[in-house]
C-alpha cells in the first residue's frame, strides 16, 4: 500500500470533498436533511433528500410557509420519517445487498471465480475455485468455496450461485421476521 502512495488520510479527505459534503450517519437525527440559507435569493428552508433504488425523493420546507425555522424543521423530520418508512423496509435492505456492480464479471452478485496459488516441487500451481459470499441479517460476512478440480467448472459455479441465493433468501426471511428498517 505504501508503494502506491495511497493512505487512509487521503481517502477520508477525498470523501469529505464529495459533492454535498460527507455522508451523514443514519443515527444522526438530521440524516437525509440539509439546511438551505441563501440570502441572495431569499431561500431559507430545510430540504429532505432520500435516494432509494436509483430514485430521488426531494422536498423543501420553507421557514415562511411553516412560520419559523423550528416548525419547518419539525415538518421536514415528519416528512422524512414517513418517506423512509414507505421506501426503506427489509426488501430495500435485500435489494441493496443484491445490487449489481459494474466490475462484476460473473453476472451474479456475491459470486466470484478465484485461484489459489500453491507452491509445489514442480513450481507454482493455480487451483481455481468459485466462491459465494454474503452478509447475514446481523451483518456478519460468510463465504462458501467450491473447487473446480472437485466439482468441475460449471457445477462449482452453479453450487456457488445456489448457496448465495439460499443464503440471501434466508437473510430476507429473517429481516422480514424482525421487521427491520434499513438505517434504523
Amino acid at each position: 500500500m505504501a508503494a502506491s502512495g495511497k493512505t487512509g488520510k487521503r481517502k477520508s479527505a477525498k470523501r469529505a470533498q464529495r459533492k454535498g459534503g460527507p455522508r451523514k450517519d443514519p443515527s444522526d437525527p438530521d440524516h437525509n436533511l440539509r439546511r438551505i440559507d441563501n440570502t441572495a435569493n431569499a431561500t431559507h428552508c430545510w430540504q429532505v433528500n432520500v435516494k432509494r433504488r436509483g430514485r430521488t425523493i426531494s422536498k423543501n420546507f420553507s421557514d415562511g410557509t411553516y412560520g419559523s425555522k423550528a416548525e419547518a424543521h419539525a415538518a421536514a423530520l415528519a416528512y422524512r420519517d414517513s418517506v423512509l418508512e414507505q421506501v426503506s423496509g427489509a426488501g430495500y435492505t435485500v435489494w441493496r445487498r443484491n445490487r449489481g456492480q459494474l466490475r462484476n464479471s460473473t453476472g451474479v452478485v456475491g459470486v466470484g471465480r478465484y485461484a489459489r496459488r500453491r507452491k509445489t516441487r514442480g513450481g507454482v500451481t493455480r487451483q481455481p475455485y468459485w466462491q459465494a459470499f454474503w452478509h447475514d441479517a446481523d451483518g456478519i460476512r460468510h463465504t462458501a468455496s467450491f473447487a473446480v478440480a472437485e466439482f468441475g467448472e460449471a457445477r462449482a459455479k452453479a453450487l456457488a450461485i445456489a448457496t448465495r441465493r439460499k443464503a440471501m433468501d434466508e437473510c430476507a426471511a429473517e429481516l422480514l421476521r424482525r421487521g427491520q428498517i434499513y438505517g434504523a
